[in-house]
């Protein structure tokens, strides 16, 4: 698909396309649903053998055995200090709105299936047959039975957007119901972006990196931050990499916890693609969820993964399971995401010649992650991304390391700058009117 340009009447219209094709005017295969993910760092011609080999032609070690030396958790996991179990499911939930690759086979160029924007596309789906479907009482997430939290926060938010769908049709006699229906997807996706941008990227990326990337919202009014010279693609490197360090937050178990705080525990490799969960307690599950979500602390934020991740991820009946570490880490080298230094001299960070932690060497990793890599690889060029940014210190007031702050701030400051329909830009057609962002922001007032 070439970059063509579309007629800019059209493309004013005051509803956005649900698969964004021809969000931008001069790029129109930029950021769509089912486009190829970007490589802000290409390391394969896309016809080559997946990253099996580092330096010298030494073969990597196993994907399993990096989990089994590095990932593997100990038998109590501390909880988080600092972030709640909804911060993990938030999470999940905000990544099933821009990440979504399928398996496939040709030119190793990943599909992205989701639209890359922050759109509530986990809501109202990244194309239109999807976005049709929910009068018929389906999900936009065709992933929302994996966990029974992703469902739960689909059931909030199908609430929410009922419930402002009825205050504009009661203020606005004269709207049709596609009118009201588009009108208050565009507020509910507003309202996605201000709370992403404001309540939860400051928790994982921490002020200084917030500010370093312009990530913060404006206090009150416009602020256009539009840029269409920027392509806000998802990069390979963020879904199959940077934003993974929220799988070290799943706790072992999801507590379900009714109005007398009386507890029932489910272990979280019995709740994959099990939703009956929500069924429970004469259907008040979802809420008996959410007191858990908000009440206890996530997984803490390191280098491990709870067994049920691990080694019983998505057991089935026969015995049979997947080892999400492994998977992540696999998932990299498929994609030909290059290894932990490349990253490190893409961020301006110090690169590492030598497996040590003090100067020239993983200056950023705990000096017992660094000694464990020694063992498995040959050369520091050598590390996995996903491995070797997980085992990093954190940034100052963030829960991840430098290098998938940096990784992570560079995407959400792209999707910011590259949104034309970014809640706070101040567009005829496109944009909020006065009025409207007003409302918006009396409704974060009561949310809030």
């Amino acid at each position: 698909m070439g970059h063509d340009t579309y007629n800019s009447d059209w493309m004013g219209h005051d509803t956005y396309h649900c698969d964004w094709m021809g969000h931008d005017m001069h790029h129109c295969d930029w950021m769509g649903h089912d486009t190829c993910h970007c490589n802000w760092m290409r390391h394969y011609t896309g016809i080559s053998a997946p990253r099996t080999l580092g330096k010298g032609g030494v073969p990597l070690p196993s994907p399993r055995l990096v989990s089994n030396v590095i990932h593997q958790s100990a038998v109590c996991n501390l909880q988080d200090n600092k972030l709640s179990a909804f911060a993990m499911q938030w999470g999940q939930n905000l990544a099933h709105d821009f990440i979504d690759t399928p398996t496939l086979q040709g030119i190793r160029n990943p599909i992205n299936q989701a639209t890359s924007f922050i759109d509530a596309s986990f809501l109202y789906g990244a194309d239109k047959e999807t976005m049709d479907s929910l009068r018929l009482l389906k999900g936009g997430d065709n992933r929302i039975h994996v966990v029974p939290g992703l469902a739960t926060i689909q059931i909030i938010f199908l609430r929410e957007h009922n419930r402002i769908a009825t205050f504009l049709g009661n203020i606005n006699s004269h709207w049709d119901d596609e009118t009201i229906f588009q009108e208050t997807r565009k507020i509910v996706a507003a309202i996605v972006q201000h709370v992403v941008y404001m309540e939860y990227l400051p928790h994982i990326l921490g002020p200084i990196i917030m500010k370093k990337y312009g990530l913060y919202s404006t206090p009150k009014g416009f602020n256009t931050v539009y840029n269409p010279t920027v392509d806000p693609t998802t990069a390979n490197a963020f879904g199959a990499a940077a934003y993974r360090f929220g799988h070290t937050l799943i706790p072992g178990e999801l507590i379900l916890y009714n109005h007398l705080l009386l507890q029932k525990a489910i272990k979280i490799e019995h709740a994959f693609n099990r939703p009956t969960a929500l069924m429970d307690d004469y259907g008040r599950g979802a809420d008996n969820l959410c007191r858990w979500l908000f009440r206890d602390g996530a997984a803490k934020s390191d280098r491990f993964l709870e067994p049920g991740l691990r080694d019983n991820l998505f057991l089935d009946d026969d015995g049979d399971s997947f080892d999400l570490a492994a998977v992540n880490i696999q998932r990299g080298r498929d994609q030909g995401i290059p290894g932990y230094n490349a990253w490190r001299e893409w961020c301006g960070l110090p690169v590492a010649v030598h497996f040590g932690s003090g100067p020239g060497g993983l200056v950023d990793l705990y000096p017992d992650a660094a000694m464990l890599l020694s063992k498995l690889y040959r050369n520091p060029d050598d590390i996995d991304l996903f491995t070797a940014g997980l085992s990093e210190r954190h940034v100052l007031g963030g829960s991840v390391g430098p290098t998938f702050a940096c990784i992570i701030g560079h995407q959400f400051k792209e999707w910011k700058q590259g949104d034309r329909f970014w809640y706070e830009n101040m567009f005829s057609g496109s944009g909020f009117t006065l009025r409207t962002f007003c409302l918006l922001f009396i409704i974060f007032f009561i949310l809030l």
